[in-house]
């Protein structure tokens, strides 16, 4: 993810497109401008996305302009119309996704949620990656093999005698 583009910035990643995705699907190829509320609330919640180190981030990062032109790349991989300037994880995101608005709203609801949610981001192995992108899998990683959290939850279980298996309730 260190690598940069462009006016220095991280490139775009997947969950990122797909948040600009489902903006573009509202608008409907009416791509709204740096000062529309849509863009300016997605440039701040882009703003807080926490896979992007701090110290790779220059004052342009994913502000109002950049997620403007973010829109205008996306309408022009959907209609060849427009700005020629696409990365190929526009592409990639339009291929998978551009036909299915309720797919991507569900994604983008689940990416929200999860930078909204604050919760630490936790290296882990990128060898697998939820369609969903790649912060809602570390979460998800992060959760299930975490060896703390898992001892606290049998600490606190076993506490109130309840440790059993989460998915076929066998006691031990």
């Amino acid at each position: 993810m260190a690598k940069t583009k462009g006016h220095g910035n991280p490139r775009w990643s997947r969950d990122e497109t797909i948040l600009a995705l489902r903006l573009y699907l509202e608008t409907e190829d009416r791509i709204p401008g740096p000062s529309d509320q849509r863009v300016i609330e997605l440039s701040q919640l882009l703003r807080r996305y926490p896979l992007h180190e701090q110290a790779a981030r220059k004052l342009t990062f994913r502000n109002p302009d950049g997620v403007a032109f973010k829109l205008q790349n996306l309408r022009s991989v959907a209609t060849g119309k427009g700005l020629g300037n696409t990365s190929e994880m526009d592409r990639a995101i339009w291929k998978e996704f551009g036909h299915r608005r309720e797919a991507v709203n569900q994604i983008a609801d689940t990416i929200t949620s999860a930078v909204l949610s604050n919760e630490p981001s936790v290296e882990v192995e990128d060898d697998f990656e939820f369609q969903e992108g790649r912060l809602v899998t570390r979460i998800h990683k992060s959760r299930e093999r975490s060896p703390k959290l898992r001892e606290r939850v049998l600490m606190a279980r076993k506490a109130a005698d309840t440790v059993a298996c989460d998915a076929c309730g066998i006691l031990p």
